[in-house]
């Protein structure tokens, strides 16, 4: 029972929602103190509904029902209680989404043939739409289907040859379309690289050229994000980047289209500085914290693990480090509960190594449960890094190499790039810790290996590094 639906169900719901889960089986007639009395007995259960018991089905039916019941009545009203609470989940998201609810309710005046308050609605309901600043290429879509609606109700005067509606219903498609391609096949692009995978073949080719003036903001916009993901161009990059930063500015564009542009501006800086051009690391910080500022990431699901450390990375890097305090301080409530203690001690250890505190850094990291494979990932490079920068013997620093590329063989979360460019920073460690490679074959490994993690401070260890002869 512990690993049923329900109860999964039932796990993600806050103290709010469990509350109002309760008020909403109250309204269920006839059966609502049955279902009541069900639902309660899971919770004492199941106090924070993660126990390791197991529901004793004979024990909850003498509980909960009269002795002559049948056990298959206490499997109907747990199913029946499954029911409710899909049903309730369903009917909180409806109220989350503005439109879901207001093109529900015309659907309704439509079947119910109310017309007269089918056509005010629909009125007001364009008149709303269209008065939006933000725009998505869901906002496309649903424009279109509300002057759709109207123009093909029944009593609707089709035949007005003034009628705008369907015009406008044909360019909303349109652009939704467009916008909608471009959108994919740059997603598409995106997984072939992190695949290492051909992608899906398209026939969407954004051009080159400079962009068609009548197209709209967020079509253009798409369009570029397409042709950085495409051909990997810096010019590409900084007009894609000005192009964004007005447009967030300006309020113009909508939460998901925000992370979506963020995310190529972002893994585009991020690639280069894997390549070594160092002037990216102000791109990226830059880009970071104008996602903080309006914010971007703390809205949805974007405000992830990935973020928060990619941030204390770059700031330390560019030796913010009061900054960065500061940013732990602030914004490690933000993340996950199961990830904040881990994520914070990590991130003062990096602050500890970028200060020149190497005992310190590996104090900080003694004795850390990872929350995920990123993490352990991050702080095994940082314990790395130390064991050079302490002068830490040979055999220590070999040993722990191999330990480290077993663990990445291991965990199949660390793929694509992140895999490659932390086996290529191994594989220099190993040489620097050998030390039977020449300075100029050491460079030639490091110019060669690509992409490769902290590119900058293994140029910095072989500048200084000195063969056994």
């Amino acid at each position: 029972m512990k690993n049923s639906q329900l109860i999964q169900l039932l796990q993600q719901l806050n103290a709010k929602e469990i509350a109002d889960f309760s008020l909403y089986l109250k309204a269920q007639r006839p059966r609502s103190l049955l279902l009541r009395q069900t639902f309660n007995y899971l919770r004492k259960l199941y106090p924070d509904f993660s126990s390791s018991k197991h529901l004793d089905m004979e024990f909850a039916k003498i509980k909960l029902l009269p002795p002559e019941a049948p056990r298959k009545r206490l499997l109907n009203l747990l199913a029946e209680l499954h029911q409710l609470l899909k049903d309730f989940l369903v009917w909180q998201q409806v109220k989350q989404n503005e439109f879901a609810y207001d093109f529900a309710l015309l659907e309704q005046y439509k079947s119910r043939k109310m017309d007269k308050a089918f056509f005010q609605f629909a009125d007001r309901l364009i008149q709303k739409y269209e008065g939006q600043q933000q725009r998505s290429i869901w906002s496309y879509l649903q424009l279109m289907l509300l002057y759709r609606n109207k123009f093909f109700h029944p009593n609707s005067p089709k035949l007005n040859p003034e009628d705008p509606l369907p015009q406008k219903s044909l360019a909303l498609l349109n652009q939704f379309y467009q916008g909608a391609r471009i959108r994919l096949a740059t997603e598409l692009l995106n997984r072939e690289k992190i695949l290492h995978s051909p992608a899906i073949p398209t026939t969407f080719d954004a051009p080159r050229a400079s962009l068609p003036p009548d197209e709209s903001p967020l079509i253009q916009l798409y369009t570029q994000v397409y042709q950085l993901e495409k051909e990997q161009n810096e010019e590409i990059f900084f007009a894609l980047k000005a192009r964004f930063f007005s447009l967030v500015a300006k309020q113009e564009l909508s939460i998901d289209d925000q992370y979506f542009v963020f995310l190529h501006l972002i893994n585009f800086a991020s690639a280069q500085i894997k390549l070594g051009k160092q002037r990216f690391l102000e791109e990226a910080f830059s880009i970071y914290h104008f996602g903080l500022q309006y914010p971007i990431l703390e809205q949805g699901q974007y405000f992830t693990p990935t973020n928060f450390s990619n941030i204390v990375n770059l700031a330390c890097r560019l030796k913010q480090f009061e900054w960065t305090r500061y940013f732990i301080h602030a914004y490690q409530k933000h993340l996950p509960l199961d990830v904040q203690e881990s994520a914070a001690r990590i991130s003062f250890a990096m602050i500890h190594f970028e200060e020149g505190n190497f005992e310190q850094t590996l104090e900080e990291l003694q004795d850390i449960s990872y929350a995920n494979a990123f993490y352990d990932l991050r702080a095994r490079a940082l314990r790395l890094r130390c064991f050079v920068e302490l002068g830490e013997s040979a055999a220590l620093i070999l040993h722990y190499c191999r330990s480290f590329e077993q663990f990445i063989r291991r965990n199949k979360k660390i793929t694509g790039n992140n895999a490659e460019a932390t086996a290529n920073f191994i594989q220099l460690i190993r040489e620097l810790a050998r030390q039977r490679s020449s300075k100029s074959q050491l460079e030639e490994i490091l110019a060669a290996k690509q992409p490769i993690f902290f590119k900058s401070w293994l140029s910095e260890k072989i500048r200084t590094y000195k063969r056994i002869v």
